[in-house]
């Protein structure tokens, strides 16, 4: 089974969620592993965040992996600000 990588743009605000959404549709129709690189976001607004908490939770109730290649500082104390860590499997040792 592959996986496909997804690059996070730079700045993530609520103009992109649409179009995010589209994509990730289209990835989840091939049902393969994804893999999120975030080590460029300078910014992420809430909305965008909440698009991949259900990514995450869409590929896992098909016993499909979202992992991250890497993480900005940045993305990551967006998340932590509203207590997404866990759902974003945002550990301390995650990229």
């Amino acid at each position: 089974m592959s996986e496909v990588n997804v690059n996070l743009e730079w700045v993530l605000t609520i103009a992109r969620v649409e179009s995010l959404h589209a994509e990730f549709e289209e990835l989840e129709k091939n049902a393969i592993p994804i893999t999120l690189n975030a080590q460029d976001v300078t910014r992420v607004d809430t909305a965008v965040l909440q698009l991949l908490v259900a990514l995450f939770r869409s590929q896992s109730a098909r016993d499909l992996e979202v992992a991250w290649l890497g993480v900005s500082d940045e993305f990551r104390a967006s998340a932590k600000l509203l207590g997404l860590q866990t759902a974003l499997k945002l550990t301390e040792d995650a990229c």
